[in-house]
């Protein structure tokens, strides 16, 4: 009997909870956890105002999310 090499199955790489930001949408009140660099990148591509967080639309509603506070 001959031994089948498989491939290593990748450990799930640990993710930091610092590296992503809580929206909660108006609507439904759903939170939804928005990777940083994905608002970074959006606060730069926006023309207007960058002391305002960018706004995003919530996928169960429709309502308007914004940034959580603390």
């Amino acid at each position: 009997m001959s031994k089948k090499k498989g491939k290593k199955k990748k450990s799930p790489q640990k993710v930091s909870l610092k590296n992503f930001i809580e929206y909660v949408c108006l609507g439904c009140k759903i939170v939804e956890k928005v990777p940083k660099e994905v608002v970074e990148y959006f606060d730069m591509m926006d023309d207007g105002d960058t002391s305002i967080p960018p706004r995003f639309s919530c996928e169960s509603c429709g309502a308007e999310m914004f940034p959580k506070t603390i």
